[in-house]
């Protein structure tokens, strides 16, 4: 299992295979508006040891509510994504276009 880092995260996120897995689950979530779901990690940054920040970046502007139903989604991929890549994190919060959505996940 790799070492987990901030920057290792993105990296792979930023690939091709990474980018997609995560379309795809969103895509596959049902949701009512395929639009919504158009969006992209941003950056993650430490909090401290066992926390993360993940920083969303959608392409549209939206509600509150929506925010919260992308940062919900997003953050049950991240959060199993992180199960599989690094079960040191416990605990991280997302922000969508750079606002706190008061999404908390525990692992």
């Amino acid at each position: 299992m790799p070492t987990f880092t901030a920057e290792s995260v993105m990296a792979y996120l930023d690939t091709a295979n990474g980018e997609r897995t995560f379309q795809d689950a969103c895509n596959a979530s049902g949701a009512p508006d395929p639009s919504l779901w158009q969006c992209w990690f941003d950056k993650i940054e430490p909090y401290n040891k066992k926390w993360l920040k993940v920083y969303l970046t959608t392409d549209g502007s939206y509600s509150r509510s929506e925010q919260k139903a992308l940062a919900k989604q997003a953050g049950a991929w991240f959060r199993n994504f992180l199960a599989d890549y690094s079960p040191k994190i416990t605990t991280f919060v997302v922000y969508v276009n750079g606002v706190d959505s008061g999404t908390a996940y525990a692992g």
